[in-house]
């Protein structure tokens, strides 16, 4: 009886062996083509991350979790406090050389960032020894979201012989629906005739590496159409940055080719803002191309024309400006001089006919009479009036004088006026002294 027990043990527990062993032979066929069908679980490929949503997120659905993908890296869903507050979660990025700390939530972070190390147990052993991860046992309610992707890259051959920079970049016509987005992205961006501070244009194409942190925001909030946002703003970037430097300053700063230079200065400046703006951020970048107005050595030649050309211009303004100077000054003095002049003459004139009045006076002696009908004479030899009364307390003389002749007209010459008459000198009584006579 002993034997045939245990040989029913025996029996059993092979049996109990056997049915484990087949039955998870089974589970793994059935977990592995689920996971394969993204349905309850997922393989997400090395370094991408597939979202976990329920519903329909365009719709009012609601976010799970991210499956995360990526070495030394996990999700950290945003966790709270005793009082229901968010435990802060910061990202290092890079501005410059320097490491910046930037608040994040429903991030991808580093294993080893403080108060946000990754859950240790079944599911992260399984995920790392086989690399699938679990979904969820109530699918379809929740799934693995499905969103439209416009993917652009560089064009593959030499470029085509007399083409341009956007002959250089491939971007699919029609979006694309995936069910991941790649931790790490390499993007070709366009800069079109941006102008540099000495009004010559540069267009460039960029090659920019991003990488995803909090993947929520490129995925739920744009609903994968965030490229384009994403390739202004960069590019309105680098525009910004031509503008400060002239064309040739911004060759000799930034040359083409994966050099550190332009990532240092231009494209990590905003890796906070893009972090904050659409969950990712800069890790590299460079010029993969460029056309200019001219060449470096043709813009500096026109650089150093116009300065030269601005330079003689304001020579000439300058000398223009002392020879209208010179001339006013000059004009000036002219007109000082010719006043001075006519005052020294009017005055010379004045003494010499004041000489020659006294000197009349004096040889007239008493008889002032013969003075007095000399001046009345000079008088009406300057009158140009219509009648002339001479008197005094004699007998008074009426003097028609004539009148202002006609103007001549254009076609008839002017005729010259009749000489006005000569006053007859009045006789005076015999033995008496005659009176002044004033011209009324």
């Amino acid at each position: 009886m002993a034997q045939v027990k245990n040989m029913i043990v025996e029996i059993l527990f092979v049996a109990i062996l056997l049915f484990g062993t087949i039955a998870f032979a089974l589970v793994t066929i059935l977990l592995n083509e689920v996971a394969k069908q993204k349905m309850q679980a997922s393989y997400p490929a090395q370094d991408t991350i597939e979202l976990v949503v329920s519903g329909d997120p365009a719709e009012g659905g609601t976010f799970i979790s991210a499956l995360v993908n990526v070495h030394g890296y996990h999700f950290a869903p945003e966790k709270l406090d005793s009082d229901g507050k968010a435990i802060p979660c910061f990202y290092k990025t890079k501005v410059g050389v320097t490491d910046v700390d930037v608040r994040v939530s429903n991030a991808i972070i580093p294993d080893d960032t403080p108060n946000y190390s990754p859950k240790k147990g079944l599911a992260s052993y399984i995920r790392k020894r086989w690399g699938l991860f679990w979904v969820s046992l109530f699918w379809p309610i929740r799934h693995i979201h499905y969103f439209p992707l416009i993917k652009a890259r560089l064009a593959k051959g030499p470029q085509k012989e007399g083409g341009t920079l956007t002959d250089l970049i491939e971007t699919e016509k029609e979006p694309i629906k995936v069910s991941n987005l790649r931790w790490k992205f390499p993007r070709p961006i366009y800069v079109k005739e941006a102008e540099a501070s000495d009004l010559l244009k540069v267009s460039l194409v960029l090659y920019v590496n991003f990488q995803v942190v909090e993947p929520t925001k490129p995925v739920l909030t744009y609903g994968g159409s965030f490229f384009t946002e994403l390739e202004s703003t960069v590019s309105s970037l680098v525009a910004g940055k031509i503008s400060e430097n002239s064309q040739p300053d911004f060759i000799k700063k930034f040359p083409k080719g994966p050099t550190p230079e332009f990532f240092n200065e231009v494209l990590s400046i905003i890796n906070p803002a893009l972090i904050t703006q659409f969950g990712v951020e800069v890790v590299f970048g460079y010029i993969l191309e460029a056309e200019y107005d001219k060449t470096a050595e043709e813009a500096e030649r026109a650089a150093e024309i116009a300065n030269l050309e601005g330079q003689a211009e304001i020579n000439r303004k300058t000398k223009q400006g002392d020879a209208e100077i010179a001339l006013a000054e000059r004009q000036a003095k002219a007109k000082i001089a010719l006043a001075g002049g006519e005052a020294q003459a009017i005055s010379t004139i004045a003494t010499a006919q004041a000489g020659a009045f006294a000197a009349k006076l004096a040889a007239v002696g008493p008889n002032t009479g013969i003075l007095m009908e000399q001046i009345r004479t000079d008088g009406l030899t300057g009158f140009k009036g219509t009648v002339l009364s001479l008197g005094g307390q004699g007998a008074g003389i009426m003097v028609n004088a004539p009148a202002e002749p006609p103007k001549a007209s254009v076609s008839t010459p002017p005729v010259e006026p009749p000489k006005a008459p000569v006053p007859t000198e009045t006789k005076e009584k015999a033995g008496k002294k005659p009176k002044d006579r004033g011209i009324i």
